[in-house]
Parts: structure tokens; C-alpha cells; sequence
């Protein structure tokens, strides 16, 4: 069975106090966080995103500034990196690194990592794994199933950190199916006070580390072994 793990959503969240106003401007990123000359040219694209509220209406949630090599967003309390190639994080964690110099202060207090997997062959085996035994024939036909879990990480695969040790993780998984397609969403979730400690996860690489353990769950439980990656 195959999928494909969609990038185009936010591969890390910090929740904190986010100052939005230089974090929604991408000549601040550019020169501050990338380093930029001012009056250099760089590649940049936006991606507004939103709900619908009518036809051919949206009504903006969020605006994502896509540069070469990572993605960003910013509603006050929600900061959201977009990696472009996940086999080069270096270009996120530097980011990182650099928003954690420049704005020390930023009271944080959770960090996510996430992964959103799209399923479309063989759609029928995730739906017999997802089955409870409730039954409902006589009642109607089920159209879809959704179900979300939360799993407190064993502590063998919890990332270890300096001079702080093994950092408690909580996994929220959530499985939807309609029966044509499945998407199963990892959300890595580790509460944290203050910025040094966010900096302190980052060097941990924690995206390839909870990647690995998403794909192994993806193996061992849904019988997933081939996951393609989609970007912006």
C-alpha cells in the first residue's frame, strides 16, 4: 500500500505569543532570518489560506510566504514552518535558530510535529482497521469513519535532550476515511516553557526522529510502505 504525506501542511507549530506583525512581513524575514541584502531579489511566493464561506467566497485564515527552502506563518499564537524538502531540514532548523536569537522573549509553550499522509489504493484495509464493534445495519450505511486517538509515547522512543533528558511526547492520531481515500494525521506534541527550550528540542532534529516513528507506525499498523512526499 502506498501514500503520500503532504508537506503542504505545517511540518512544525509552536504555540506561544507570537509577534505578528514583523513575522506576517517577509522583507523582515528575508533580511533578518535569511540574511538577505536589503534590495536583493529573492524567490517568494504567498499562499493565502481559507474557508469557504460561499461560492467563490473565501474568508482568509492565514497567509503562508513560501521561500526557497522553507515556508512560514503567523497568527499571534500559532507560528507555522513549512519544510520544502524533507531530506534537507537544515535550511528550517536554521530558521529556527536565527527566530530564537532575535526574539528571546517570546513566551512559547507547545511545540507540534506534524505529519498529514494521504491514502488512496487499497483504501479498504485502513477501513477494516479502523472497524469498532459497534454495528449499525439496521440503522444505515456508514459513509465515513473518524477516529483520534492519543498515545503517551513510550519512553524508548522519546527524544533525549542535554542536560534535560527524555522530553514526554504525546501523540494525537487521527484516521478519516470515506472509503475512497484515508488520510491518517501524526501530531507530535511536547509542552514546553520558554524559547532556550524550544532551541534545545530543535538541535534534536525531532522532525526526522518523529518521522521515523510515524513511518514505522504506518508499517506496522496499516501495512504502509511506500510514502511519497507533496509540496507546495
Amino acid at each position: 500500500m502506498a501514500a503520500s504525506l503532504d508537506y503542504k501542511n505545517p511540518t512544525l507549530v509552536v504555540i506561544g505569543h507570537w509577534n505578528a506583525a514583523i513575522l506576517n512581513e517577509p522583507g523582515w524575514i528575508a533580511k533578518n532570518i535569511l540574511g538577505v541584502p536589503e534590495g536583493s531579489q529573492i524567490d517568494l511566493k504567498a499562499v493565502m489560506v481559507g474557508n469557504q464561506v460561499g461560492p467563490g467566497q473565501m474568508s482568509p485564515e492565514k497567509q503562508i510566504w513560501l521561500f526557497e527552502e522553507f515556508g512560514l506563518a503567523c497568527t499571534g499564537q500559532r507560528l507555522e514552518l513549512f519544510t520544502r524538502d524533507i531530506a534537507n531540514l537544515k535550511p528550517l532548523y536554521d530558521a529556527v535558530a536565527k527566530l530564537t536569537e532575535l526574539l528571546p522573549h517570546t513566551p512559547v509553550h507547545a511545540v507540534g510535529v506534524n505529519f498529514d499522509v494521504h491514502i488512496t489504493d487499497d483504501v479498504a484495509a485502513i477501513a477494516t482497521v479502523l472497524e469498532t464493534k459497534e454495528v449499525f445495519d439496521k440503522f444505515g450505511n456508514i459513509l465515513a469513519q473518524d477516529r483520534t486517538d492519543t498515545i503517551d509515547i513510550v519512553k524508548d522512543d522519546l527524544l533525549e535532550l542535554e542536560d534535560i533528558g527524555r522530553v514526554p511526547t504525546a501523540l494525537h492520531l487521527t484516521r478519516r476515511t470515506d472509503f475512497n481515500m484515508a488520510e491518517v494525521k501524526f501530531n507530535y506534541h511536547v509542552n514546553l516553557s520558554g524559547m532556550k527550550a524550544f532551541a534545545t528540542l530543535m538541535t534534536a532534529d525531532p522532525v526526522a526522529h518523529w518521522r521515523d516513528h510515524a513511518t514505522q507506525i504506518l508499517v506496522d499498523v496499516y501495512g504502509v510502505d511506500g510514502v511519497d512526499a507533496a509540496y507546495f
